[in-house]
């Protein structure tokens, strides 16, 4: 378990491509949807994390992954 197992699969794909920096145009390129998905994704998968901004949320994928 990575401690984040409580993200859905889509908030996961999504939030995994905060720490690489992209923004919320590029990450809905990546994954094949649009910006406002992303962006709803990203709002849920905060509040579940506890976080307010994608800089927190990407200093916590860091630090969870440098924990493993």
């Amino acid at each position: 378990m990575t401690g984040l197992d409580f993200l859905t699969r889509r908030e996961r794909e999504v939030v995994d491509w905060l720490p690489q920096g992209k923004t919320n145009w590029a990450i809905g390129q990546i994954l094949g949807c649009s910006e406002e998905t992303v962006k709803k994704h990203l709002q849920r998968a905060y509040r579940k994390l506890g976080v307010e901004t994608r800089m927190e949320a990407a200093n916590l994928l860091r630090s969870a992954a440098s924990a493993l």
